[in-house]
């Protein structure tokens, strides 16, 4: 067989596959869907402890944004800090003491975790840090004569 004699075969090239922002609205809805059966099932596979300590987390998120005036869903870099500085100065479960440290540190992560399961916000990725680094320097360094001498329990 001579080289003209030859069949080519043609070359199919495959749709790019369809992008997010261009999937029909029944597509998204479906998506969503499954999103929040997956966060659901996610949820409800925590320990009993862990959820309530995360509604006492919101509860307490809450209880901050009623108090300065920030919105409830308005969990952001900056509200947390706040958040931590409010808590900071907030009573402990123990008379005369204030919230421990490792007691905000996990308001920050379950205020950050209900926004997101619970109330489908699209938070970024370490949208905490700047409130940890904050509580950081206030375990290093305290703040105003409200903390000084403070007793941690």
């Amino acid at each position: 067989m001579s080289d003209s004699q030859k069949t080519v075969e043609p070359v199919v090239i495959p749709a790019p596959p369809a992008r997010p922002e261009a999937y029909d609205p029944a597509t998204r809805a479906a998506l969503e869907h499954i999103d929040r059966q997956a966060v659901r099932a996610v949820a409800d596979g925590r320990p009993e402890s862990t959820r309530d300590a995360y509604t006492q987390d919101w509860a307490s998120w809450t209880k901050f944004c009623a108090a300065s005036g920030v919105p409830v869903l308005a969990v952001t870099p900056g509200t947390l800090v706040m958040f931590v500085e409010w808590l900071w100065t907030q009573p402990g479960w123990k008379e005369g003491t204030f919230t421990a440290p490792s007691t905000i540190d996990r308001r920050i992560s379950g205020t950050v975790v209900s926004a997101r399961a619970e109330h489908g916000l699209k938070l970024e990725d370490g949208i905490a840090r700047l409130a940890r680094n904050r509580l950081k320097q206030l375990v290093k360094y305290g703040i105003s004569e409200l903390t000084d001498n403070r007793e941690i329990t």
